[in-house]
């Protein structure tokens, strides 16, 4: 849904993504992905005016919901990204991540090349405690945004925002995805 509750947003096997209006859903618009392939995940900007999405094969882009334009963004991950979730508090922020890549991607828009970057430090990676990679279940930002909260198998951890400094991991062996 909309950050408003005025429209929802539905992926389509077929590649495309319908935008309905709540509560008749009516259709609003339909954006293609890059490729026309499957759309895996999406999610709304804070104010609801873009909307970016993952699809097949390792494609990410944003969709502008007024203006109706999809912006292909990504040639970062190497296989499908299963989760994408816009910042709640800026359209110029999202972060991503695939679940065998064992890390999360932090995007943000410069202003001045008009691209979406992952930084030197924008590559979140997911260690075990003992040290070996795991895979990412899903990640997202707390409620003020100083947190990145990731899940993995039997672990959760958690990054400082604007440092991408691992403040804490946990291993439990009663956590699931």
């Amino acid at each position: 849904f909309s950050p408003d509750g005025k429209f929802l947003a539905a992926g389509l096997e077929e590649g495309n993504i319908k935008i309905l209006h709540v509560p008749s859903l009516k259709e609003y618009k339909t954006f293609h992905s890059p490729r026309e392939q499957p759309v895996a995940w999406l999610s709304f900007s804070p104010a609801g005016k873009f909307l970016v999405f993952s699809s097949d094969p390792s494609d990410i882009a944003i969709a502008s919901i007024e203006s109706g334009k999809v912006q292909k963004i990504c040639d970062e991950h190497e296989q499908l990204p299963e989760f994408v979730c816009f910042s709640k508090q800026t359209c110029k922020m999202f972060i991503s991540c695939a679940y065998k890549e064992h890390c999360i991607k932090v995007w943000e828009y410069n202003q001045k090349t008009g691209l979406w970057e992952v930084n030197e430090n924008g590559n979140l990676i997911l260690r075990h405690p003992n040290g070996f990679k795991v895979k990412v279940v899903r990640a997202s930002f707390n409620c003020d945004e100083t947190n990145i909260i990731a899940i993995a198998n039997n672990c959760i951890f958690c990054w400082e925002t604007q440092t991408r400094t691992l403040i804490n991991s946990s291993a439990n062996d009663f956590f699931t995805d």
